[in-house]
């Protein structure tokens, strides 16, 4: 299992005067998210769903716990990239990111690597 990349796209909001507004939060509820961050995300896993992600602007570093281990892809402004169903992932932005999500609920970890009890 692994990212499956669909496509390069323009800038969904090319606009300097976009800004973007949280259509969720950062939680465990699922739903669209659009917003930006920087740094590390905790390690997600949507059992339920697979997980579409869209680098509105800038780049992610997208990494997800493949069977073979970690495996890490780096999404590009444009880029879209769907995670599959159950497979644990986090994203870093070194730089400013703006990206948009579109998940089901989502179990949340901060461990080293959330597959271990």
């Amino acid at each position: 299992m692994h990212c499956r990349w669909l496509i390069s796209l323009r800038p969904l909001c090319p606009s300097k005067t976009w800004m973007p507004s949280p259509c969720r939060s950062l939680s465990e509820a699922g739903g669209l998210y659009i917003g930006s961050f920087v740094g590390l995300t905790p390690w997600e896993n949507h059992p339920h769903t697979d997980e579409l992600l869209c680098a509105v602007e800038g780049e992610v570093e997208v990494t997800l716990l493949t069977e073979a281990g970690p495996q890490t892809e780096l999404l590009r402004q444009g880029g879209v990239c769907i995670v599959p169903q159950d497979l644990w992932h986090r994203q870093l932005a070194r730089q400013p990111v703006k990206l948009l999500t579109i998940s089901g609920d989502a179990q949340i970890s901060w461990a080293d690597d959330p597959r271990v009890p």
